[in-house]
């Protein structure tokens, strides 16, 4: 297992660009076993002028719809095959099981099949509007895509949001959650061993009020999504309306429990555990059963 990871920026692996690091905590003993390249605003500017150049010279645009998406299906064998190895790594990362964890990995890839085979079937349409007038509607990509990843599924929601978006052509910047950004970083090995463009998958780990924050107010970021709490949702729509970004949020706190003083704590630890993770599982094992 490697104790460093770098961020994934124009299909190369690199430091960041302050030489900084993040450390990594396993939450079940509180100490650090890695450390990931901390992005600073200038690697996201980097990683956006990366994603910007292969909208503009259409890299994946360009290409037939089948052929994007035989990538994202080849991404999602890639991490399958190596599910026991990703699982492990996420279990430690994150402190979930690793029955969960397999979950996850599952439904990342899960999704990146899906929406790969999804590829080829967008399409237009033709309006009759009458004799004399050809009317058509064409779908086009946004751009450039930003996704800014939560702690508590990392793996299954980056899948999640990149997966469509590289499907129809957009390329994507992700920022991936400072608690534990590792296993994000499969989804760039996957993207670069089977070939990817470069440019069109690109993963920088750093905090949210500076990596993130300048992601989200970048001039030539196109569309965000976004996952995390409403007070840092509330910044993302703010700084997004200032641009008139179109924007994909999902808000709100973590599944709350009360307990009384007679309850049987086995049980409540249990049933908080599967009350957090409880919806993302089983749209990871739906997923993992396409």
């Amino acid at each position: 297992m490697s104790d460093y990871f770098r961020n994934f920026i124009d299909g190369t692996w690199v430091d960041g660009s302050s030489g900084d690091r993040i450390d990594i905590e396993d939450p079940a003993t509180g100490e650090t076993f890695a450390q990931v390249a901390r992005a600073m605003p200038t690697d996201v500017d980097r990683a956006v002028a990366a994603a910007r150049e292969c909208v503009d010279e259409r890299r994946l645009i360009g290409m037939k719809p089948a052929d994007r998406g035989r990538y994202l299906v080849d991404m999602g064998r890639w991490m399958r095959d190596r599910r026991d190895e990703i699982a492990r790594l996420l279990t430690i990362d994150s402190g979930k099981t690793i029955e969960e964890a397999g979950w996850e990995v599952d439904g990342c890839a899960g999704y990146l099949e899906y929406y790969g085979g999804l590829a080829p079937m967008v399409e237009g349409s033709y309006i009759p509007v009458g004799d004399g007038i050809v009317d058509y509607a064409i779908p086009v990509p946004f751009g450039v895509s930003a996704h800014i990843i939560p702690w508590n599924y990392p793996l299954d929601i980056a899948g999640r949001g990149l997966g469509p978006a590289l499907a129809v052509g957009n390329s994507v910047v992700v920022k991936s959650p400072e608690l534990d950004p590792t296993t994000i970083t499969y989804i760039a090995k996957a993207a670069e061993e089977v070939g990817l463009p470069a440019g069109a998958l690109n993963v920088i780990c750093g905090y949210g009020h500076d990596a993130g924050d300048a992601l989200s107010k970048h001039p030539h970021v196109n569309q965000i999504t976004f996952t995390g709490s409403v007070e840092t949702g509330q910044k993302v729509l703010h700084a997004a309306a200032e641009s008139v970004i179109p924007s994909v949020v999902e808000l709100g706190g973590k599944s709350a429990a009360i307990v009384l003083p007679d309850a049987d704590l086995d049980r409540v630890t249990e049933q908080t555990r599967w009350g957090i993770y409880s919806n993302a599982g089983q749209v990871c094992s739906a997923m993992s059963r396409l």
